[in-house]
């Protein structure tokens, strides 16, 4: 994978900062911050592809709710491998389609981002992306989140759809435990990854970790760690 691509990859799963569960997933949530609410989100990264050099990727997230079901978020990015490095910055937001009236009833919610990259000189727009998301609070302690999503770079003027589920278990009031795989059409090789979330001081302050293996013959692997700080 190219940094730019790297990077496009990284930033349209940078929607994870909401109630439900957020980071250390890839896989998005319906949950939406309430109006006024607020989240910084850092996370550092390493991806390792099968015979290439290790991909660097350091990201800062702040995210706001802002009424009316929605959340608009900013994301700044680097990503570097080899001395070379590549900077962007990622709007995103999403809107809530279904009210959060039952605890066990589904949610529904539309996720979008739009970047900008430095690959081809100066900050010019690269990617877009719509993603569906439904999360389903099976139980107190467990919730299932799925996603089909739809992503379009502008420099390769190609359009790629890509998928992911998840479960996430509350294990206990400060820890909880996340496994997903996702992919999308142009790799046939899926991700799989597990993760863990702590809450150093409940809903206030977090610390998460993620580890993931690309399926098949590529046998990528990655690794994040990342902080949230909600105000």
């Amino acid at each position: 994978m190219t940094l730019r691509l790297l990077l496009l990859a990284t930033a349209t799963a940078l929607t994870c900062s909401s109630a439900l569960a957020g980071r250390p997933m890839a896989t998005e949530d319906a949950g939406v911050l309430e109006a006024s609410a607020c989240e910084l989100e850092s996370f550092i990264g390493a991806n390792r592809p099968s015979g290439g050099p290790t991909e660097r990727v350091l990201s800062v997230q702040i995210g706001c709710g802002v009424g009316a079901q929605s959340q608009f978020a900013v994301a700044l990015a680097r990503a570097s491998a080899e001395g070379d490095s590549v900077r962007s910055m990622t709007l995103l937001g999403k809107t809530a389609l279904t009210p959060n009236t039952e605890d066990t009833a589904p949610q529904f919610t539309l996720a979008w981002a739009l970047s900008a990259d430095s690959a081809r000189g100066g900050m010019k727009h690269e990617g877009s992306a719509l993603n569906a998301v439904m999360s389903w609070p099976l139980h107190e302690k467990v919730s299932l989140h799925f996603n089909v999503g739809w992503n379009h770079s502008a420099s390769d003027k190609q359009s790629t759809t890509s998928w992911a589920g998840g479960v996430e278990h509350h294990v206990r009031d400060d820890l909880d435990l996340t496994a997903e795989t996702f992919g999308n059409d142009r790799e046939a090789s899926p991700w799989v990854q597990v993760g863990l979330r702590w809450a150093v001081k409940p809903e206030k302050f977090y610390i998460d970790t993620s580890y993931g293996v690309q399926t098949g013959g590529e046998r990528s692997k990655a690794v994040t760690l990342g902080l949230r700080w909600a105000f």
